[in-house]
């Protein structure tokens, strides 16, 4: 078996964060972006000069890594669907009966800041090759494809020869488009044939939104892989700065971080931090072009109550706008906590981790969890999980409220909407979170709690002293706090405990490890407590 020379393939790069890379560097504004695909169908490319490019983004049908492999019958059998626009492309220019494979499709909407010619520079190869292209005419012709829809709906297949016949096996071999063909010889990658370097463009306007579908699949079975590489029109590093600012006034000493993006797990790259000056002004050298987030978090100490928040009034992961690089300067404007004025309490756990169904013991330190309005979705207040993953809002007024939960890299799959009326303790609205979103844990798990008693203490740890917060639809008879011993330090006893909310002066506790129990109608439940 030989090895490809030169070119270098890594699937681990987080690739989506250049995705704005080939679509020629104009300030672009990218979201909504999703990949269907198997595992390891994309990653990065580098060094490929040998055909015609130099780096970018590869997308396949099978593994990335088999794109380095000469072995002519060497495939993916990845066994995953096809794409429907393929399958649909496919019977309407070859075979009406056909169907697609081990599709990887990858969607996008974008903005430009200017009005220019969008060019996506690109080069399709395939395992198929020679054996299952013309002279030898069947029905294995892998497909690529590139379409574009602008706000009107009009919709175009951008990835095409100029006499506007889709790039596929059959369009593009040893006898037809000859131009167009380029025998694989495996000193540059592993496919037994490629394109010659294709050019796709389109106009785009000024401030209208376009959406962006790339698909290549396996078409008549889902043996022998094909891929595309779509390079890199923008290279190197860039310096972008920026200025924070709340109110016209400039925020000192405070964090600006840019995380890289990733659409499919947690692992959104936080690849640099700085710190404001005096002017409130902040600089980044040496960024690699790409498709970034930026977070600003305020001094604390000299900016007390002012939300932190991502670039462009968003403060949770799921609404960050996404910025491209190079661009321009990005100034951020930060909104100052409002004073709550009411009678509601609400709170609840953000817990990690679903198995087989079941939830997981393993809950979140430091989580940022907002309130806001459900009107304007304007934020109200900022809570941050304890040690045991509570969270509490306090003196709310009535109104129409979202729960929303901030983690790096995540986004909501489902939210907490609530009505409050006057007086309610609310302190059930726990989250679970997954190596891919957040979401309402009995949306996904429909399971019972493990017990019907709804309480949160706090603060954890705790020092003079400890509330607990009884849920309004929990009846408790005794409420007791034990040493690591099991001896009762603390109790409170009555035919049911009319109160919601309770206050323990604990100034004379030892440092220590204690169990806060209730005791109900329908059983106990205890809660770890530190001070």
């Amino acid at each position: 078996m030989t090895k490809a020379q030169n070119i270098v393939i890594d699937p681990t790069t987080n690739w989506q964060q250049y995705i704005s890379t080939i679509l020629g560097g104009n300030c672009l504004s990218i979201s909504n972006v999703t990949f269907t695909a198997g595992s390891e169908a994309a990653g990065r490319f580098s060094n490929a000069q040998g055909i015609g490019l130099n780096s970018g983004i590869l997308i396949t049908t099978g593994k990335t890594s088999n794109v380095l492999d000469s072995i002519t019958n060497d495939t993916g059998f990845m066994n995953l669907p096809g794409d429907s626009d393929i399958t649909l492309l496919a019977q309407g220019t070859e075979f009406p009966w056909i169907s697609s494979y081990d599709a990887a499709v990858l969607e996008f909407d974008f903005v430009s800041d200017v009005t220019d010619s969008v060019i996506i520079k690109y080069v399709f190869g395939s395992k198929e090759y020679p054996e299952y292209a013309p002279p030898n005419s069947n029905s294995f012709s892998d497909l690529f494809a590139f379409w574009v829809t602008d706000s009107s709906g009009a919709r175009q297949n951008i990835a095409t020869l100029p006499n506007g016949v889709p790039v596929s096996i059959n369009n593009i071999n040893a006898i037809t488009n000859t131009e167009y063909y380029i025998e694989g010889n495996y000193q540059t990658i592993g496919y037994d044939g490629y394109t010659t370097v294709l050019f796709a463009r389109f106009y785009a306007v000024a401030g209208q939104s376009y959406h962006l579908k790339i698909a290549i699949a396996d078409v008549g079975d889902s043996n022998l892989d094909s891929g595309v590489f779509l390079e890199s029109m923008i290279v190197g590093s860039q310096t972008i700065s920026g200025t924070a600012q709340q109110n016209g006034t400039e925020l000192q000493q405070s964090t600006i971080e840019i995380f890289g993006l990733n659409t499919d797990s947690t692992a959104a790259n936080l690849l640099a931090t700085a710190i404001t000056d005096e002017t409130g002004g902040y600089i980044f050298n040496d960024i690699e072009v790409g498709d970034y987030v930026i977070k600003v978090t305020p001094n604390a100490d000299l900016y007390p109550g002012l939300f932190p928040e991502y670039y462009n009034d968003a403060y949770v992961w799921s609404d960050a706008t996404i910025i491209s690089l190079p661009c321009a300067n990005f100034e951020t404007g930060l909104m100052l906590a409002p004073v709550l004025d009411g009678t509601n309490t609400i709170g609840g756990n953000i817990e990690t981790g679903v198995v087989g169904g079941k939830m997981s013991a393993s809950t979140l330190e430091n989580v940022s969890v907002w309130l806001m309005n459900n009107i304007d979705n304007s934020p109200l207040a900022l809570s941050y999980t304890d040690a045991e993953g509570n969270y509490i809002f306090e003196n709310i007024p009535n109104g129409d409220y979202a729960v929303k939960v901030d983690i790096t890299g995540l986004n909501m799959d489902s939210v907490y909407t609530i009505s409050l009326t006057g007086n309610n303790n609310l302190l059930n609205l726990d989250y679970l979170v997954s190596d891919k979103s957040i979401f309402i844990s009995d949306v996904v798990t429909n399971l019972e709690k493990s017990n019907t008693l709804s309480f949160k203490a706090y603060p954890v740890p705790f020092s003079e002293n400890l509330t607990i917060l009884i849920d309004d639809n929990t009846t408790v008879n005794t409420i007791q706090l034990k040493d690591m011993n099991g001896k009762i330090v603390w109790n409170e006893s009555n035919a049911t405990l009319l109160s919601k909310s309770i206050n323990i002066n604990t100034g004379n506790f030892a440092k220590g490890v204690y169990f806060l129990e209730m005791i109900g109608a329908n059983g106990s439940a205890i809660k770890k407590v530190v001070k």
